[in-house]
């Protein structure tokens, strides 16, 4: 169970990262229409929704590659 609850913690450590990461780098251009707004806020769920499961899948990749691998003077077969 704790490796469950460590790897929630890491891939909610790692969504609110990359939320912050692309709301740094301006991906969208400036407003320029009455519709950009609406427009801003689909893109902005479509954000949240990409940086979760990037982290899903990458955290609980360097989850398994840190917490899982073979320990030192380990020389049996995988």
């Amino acid at each position: 169970m704790k490796h469950f609850i460590f790897a929630v913690i890491l891939v909610a450590v790692l969504t609110v990262l990359v939320i912050f990461g692309l709301n740094q780098i301006q991906i969208l251009p400036d407003q320029a229409s009455l519709q950009a707004e609406s427009i801003d806020a689909l893109f902005d769920i479509h954000f949240i929704a990409i940086a979760f499961l990037f982290s899903l899948i990458i955290g609980f990749m360097l989850y398994s590659i840190i917490f899982f691998r073979r320990k030192a003077g380990d020389e049996t077969d995988a």
